[in-house]
């Protein structure tokens, strides 16, 4: 029972499994039955008008143009090789009829073209003939063998018609290119950029090191993809490259891997009959072409146009601490319930305008770069060797043994203001930049400007009296039994201006000291509001003075105090 078991299965295995299907019996029997696509690693064409030919060859499992070097339309190629696996015969010639009507009557005499093919283990040829009469078929002969074969015509349509067809139209191979570096030179001048590994972020490092604008440089690679072949002019150059402007070029593309070279285009003069395109060499590849002229205008843009437009990028949640130094020299610092102190346990920071310094830090702008590589002299003439504002940015770093430490993320510093600009510059890069006045002017220079904002906190039950006073007299309300008045609305509205006055807050923080006062109109006999509450057992007095109003007529200057 056992052995007849295994005969089944090795019957099944070996014979069986090899039989056709009820649909591929009723086909025509392929010319290659044993030609599988992937085992193709060669395909050399000649053609019939002329002696040019273009072989392809299978390069750690990539296609290649080999004759002419160039790089390849891998698609077509195996679209090639697919049909040329799947042609079936439709018929067979025998041999005595070829040989009665002569070659020329199949058309291969000179056949249209003449295809080579090398697999693993296998090299065979196929001329390809003509038509056959009245359809759409064609004669091939497999030279090896002198068998004479019709198939189906359509493989003249994967048929590459000159050694052009199967090369690349791309200008820049980006795709199963391993690179971390590009370089762009322009004459003397070069524009480099490199990928960290860590992070994948583009960082520019030639002609100074700096932060890359990461959306600009995504879009430069996407541009390269895109850049496409005109035409393809010689294959013969070193002869002609003077002529072509490429014996010394002013520009030049190449794609790095450290120090290694792996894709490199330079390009020369513009055509004398069309000037909306230029000439074009692959390093190392054998021919020129002519391609639009707007990539190279795009290639010789500046590179602070790949520059990262903020003067500072950080993220706000790891950030912990900001040491400013500008009129004051003080310290905001995140504690451990995420709210922020000026000082390391000093007064409660303001936390809508903490999130403004977030906001108006992040929003610092890079409109220009006043010098690359400035000298000492050129600091002091910024106003950057003493600068008139200084923020350093602080970040938590925890290590392996869960000890965290404060880390300098970065310094920025603000200089010279002339024309609503101001010169700054970061700590860890050696640029000075322009940014708009107006948003370093943003950032608090003296520590009250981070206090926070809200005055009073009381609520309007414990008021016991209010007392308005100004150069004209004075007005006081006395609580008596609960109630402000015997007319309820009176009451009401009492109540409801003392609630607000509870909650009181400063709209923005612009002075401090007895002598700023006078000049915010903040004198002996302006408006005074004062409040006792009873706090406990014990009661305070509230005092705000009012000044004059600010330009936008909604809002007043004051300032307060608390006497017990």
């Amino acid at each position: 029972m056992t052995g007849s078991a295994i005969v089944l299965f090795l019957f099944i295995y070996f014979i069986e499994r090899r039989l056709p299907g009820s649909l591929e019996r009723n086909l025509s029997p392929k010319i290659f039955e044993h030609l599988e696509t992937n085992d193709v690693n060669a395909v050399e064409i000649t053609f019939a008008s002329t002696t040019n030919r273009l072989r392809a060859e299978k390069q750690s499992d990539r296609w290649t143009l080999t004759d002419p070097k160039y790089p390849a339309q891998e698609t077509a190629i195996k679209s090639f090789v697919e049909t040329l696996a799947g042609l079936r015969a439709y018929d067979k010639l025998a041999p005595h009829e070829v040989l009665i009507q002569g070659t020329r009557a199949f058309g291969f005499e000179i056949p249209r073209a003449k295809i080579a093919v090398d697999t693993r283990t296998n090299h065979f040829t196929i001329d390809i003939g003509s038509a056959t009469p009245l359809t759409n078929n064609i004669y091939i002969k497999v030279e090896e063998t002198g068998d004479v074969y019709v198939t189906d015509g359509k493989i003249l349509e994967n048929l590459p018609n000159s050694p052009d067809s199967w090369r690349s139209a791309a200008l820049v191979e980006l795709d199963g290119k391993i690179f971390n570096h590009l370089q762009v030179r322009t004459g003397q001048r070069t524009f480099e950029i490199e990928r960290n590994s860590t992070n994948n972020l583009w960082r520019i490092t030639r002609p100074v090191p700096a932060r890359g604008d990461q959306e600009s440089i995504a879009e430069l690679l996407r541009i390269l993809r895109l850049a496409r072949v005109n035409a393809f002019i010689s294959d013969t150059p070193a002869a002609e490259l003077d002529r072509f402007g490429l014996q010394t070029p002013p520009l030049e593309l190449a794609l790095l891997q450290g120090t290694n070279r792996i894709y490199t285009v330079e390009f020369g003069n513009v055509l004398t009959n069309d000037p909306k395109r230029v000439y074009a060499r692959l390093v190392g590849q054998s021919n020129v072409v002519a391609v639009d002229a707007k990539w190279t205008d795009y290639l010789r843009q500046p590179y602070k146009e790949f520059h990262d437009k903020h003067l500072v990028s950080f993220n706000p949640n790891t950030l912990d601490r900001i040491s400013v130094r500008a009129v004051d020299a003080f310290v905001l610092q995140r504690q451990s319930d995420r709210t922020w102190t000026i000082g390391e346990k000093g007064a409660r920071a303001d936390p809508l305008l903490m999130g403004l310094v977030m906001t108006n830090l992040g929003a610092l702008e890079i409109e220009d770069i006043a010098k690359e590589v400035p000298t000492d002299a050129d600091l002091k003439s910024f106003g950057l060797i003493n600068p008139l504002a200084s923020f350093a940015l602080y970040e938590t770093l925890t290590n392996a043994a869960g000890i965290a430490t404060n880390i300098l993320f970065t310094e920025v510093s603000f200089g010279s203001v002339t024309n609503a600009k101001t010169y700054s510059r970061r700590l860890d890069e050696t640029p000075v930049y322009i940014t708009p006045a107006v948003q370093a002017f943003n950032l608090p220079r003296s520590a009250f400007q981070m206090r926070d904002r809200r005055i009073w906190n009381f609520s309007p039950t414990n008021v016991l009296s209010l007392t308005l006073t100004n150069a004209i007299g004075t007005n006081e309300l006395v609580r008596s039994n609960g109630n402000w008045s015997s007319d309820q609305v009176r009451n009401a509205a009492i109540e409801e201006t003392l609630f607000r006055l509870g909650q009181l807050q400063a709209f923005n923080w612009v002075a401090k000291g007895e002598p700023r006062m006078r000049g915010y109109g903040i004198v002996p006999g302006s408006l005074v509001i004062l409040v006792k509450v009873q706090n406990g057992n014990d009661t305070e007095t509230l005092q705000v003075q009012f000044g004059t109003g600010v330009p936008t007529g909604t809002k007043c200057l004051c300032r307060s105090f608390v006497a017990r």
